[in-house]
């Protein structure tokens, strides 16, 4: 008997719930930082008030608007009139986010110090830091700040280990990406470095299944204090082309150079 009860107050109140929205109309708008839309009321509407009041469309607010409004009829109010139970919403004020220290400040593990040196000598080469940066106080208070835990690397196994290692990676990538192919673009071009020294690169740019890659040829040459003319150019590109066709065994479909005077006499 008491589930039957139950069972046809719940349908009572689930059907008090749809009729509600008979007597307003629902926006696609929605009150702000809320899930809830924005309602506004049918009997105002009727009764040409100027400025139709917003109200969130939860049951709370709509039935408080049905009870108070002058202008909704006195059996509409009186169907509505039970004393609306807004929910209790939670007090997010005094909550303090816990510190993320206790996640962050443990020991890195064995793949976690060989991803942290790859990352420092990368950071190193792509920002042009000077190795004995790598022992800065400042430069070792960041990394304390950031993980407490983390052991800074001495500048003699930066330069003898990581940075030697990674040379031989990256040296390892390139050979394997330039062998054997056809149709090779070069390009070269001279530029001056942080220690304002004049440098002559090669570029090797290669077609691919997803486009073209360009990669840095050999290593970078020091040519300061150089006659860099044209003669001293087409021997350089001769080098390199024939280095490219004996050593990896990859034709040359083009050579690509900018304007520089000694680029175009060459």
């Amino acid at each position: 008997m008491a589930s039957s009860e139950e069972d046809e107050s719940y349908v009572l109140e689930a059907k008090l719930r749809l009729d509600i929205w008979d007597e307003f109309d629902r926006k696609k708008e929605k009150i702000e930082k809320t899930r809830y839309h924005q309602a506004t009321c049918k009997h105002c509407k009727k009764a040409n008030v100027l400025r139709l009041e917003i109200i969130r469309s939860e049951k709370y607010y709509l039935q408080n608007h049905l009870t108070k409004c002058k202008h909704v009829p006195e059996e509409v109010k009186s169907k509505y009139a039970a004393k609306p139970e807004k929910k209790a919403e939670p007090d997010l004020r005094g909550k303090k986010q816990s510190s993320m220290f206790g996640f962050l400040d443990r020991s890195l593990t064995k793949v976690e110090k060989q991803q942290f040196e790859i990352l420092l000598a990368d950071t190193c080469a792509d920002c042009n830091f000077s190795l004995q940066s790598i022992e800065n106080e400042s430069l070792i208070k960041l990394f304390q700040f950031l993980r407490p835990t983390v052991e800074m690397l001495s500048r003699r196994v930066l330069t003898d280990r990581i940075l030697k290692s990674r040379i031989d990676d990256t040296v390892s990538q390139v050979t394997q990406a330039i062998s054997h192919k056809e149709d090779v673009t070069l390009t070269f071009d001279g530029f001056k470095n942080v220690s304002q020294n004049k440098l002559l690169g090669f570029v090797a740019i290669v077609r691919e299944e997803n486009g073209t890659n360009s990669h840095v040829f050999e290593s970078v040459k020091d040519i300061s204090g150089l006659n860099y003319n044209k003669e001293y150019v087409v021997a350089e590109v001769d080098a390199v082309i024939q280095t490219m066709e004996h050593k990896y065994g990859s034709t040359f479909r083009a050579v690509t150079c900018d304007s520089d005077g000694a680029h175009i006499k060459a």
